[in-house]
């Protein structure tokens, strides 16, 4: 998440994928500090972005993901089992469909 908050501070515009039970992220709170229920780390990191909630099992989550993707010029892999390939940033991989004439 650390990739994509950079960016987003240079102005690119995020949407974070998470499933349907939520980032695990989320339930991380150093000395118990959390706002609205959600741990500061999230708060953090998750800044200057937009949120949307895909399973990854089902066929329409991933069509959604797809879509999304193949509308996007990079595409940020999470965490294993998801969409992406941890840590990869790319044009054209498993997260990222290859787009047409590209």
């Amino acid at each position: 998440m650390v990739a994509a908050s950079v960016l987003a501070e240079f102005g690119a515009e995020g949407i974070k994928v998470e499933p349907p039970d939520g980032d695990s992220l989320r339930l991380v709170a150093p000395e118990g500090m959390m706002v609205a229920g959600t741990g500061l780390p999230f708060h953090s990191e998750a800044r200057i972005r937009r949120f949307v909630t895909l399973d990854a099992d089902d066929p329409d989550g991933r069509d959604v993901f797809r879509r999304l993707a193949l509308s996007s010029p990079r595409t940020i892999g999470g965490r294993e089992g998801a969409f992406c390939a941890p840590g990869t940033l790319s044009t054209a991989n498993s997260c990222s469909p290859r787009r047409p004439g590209r």
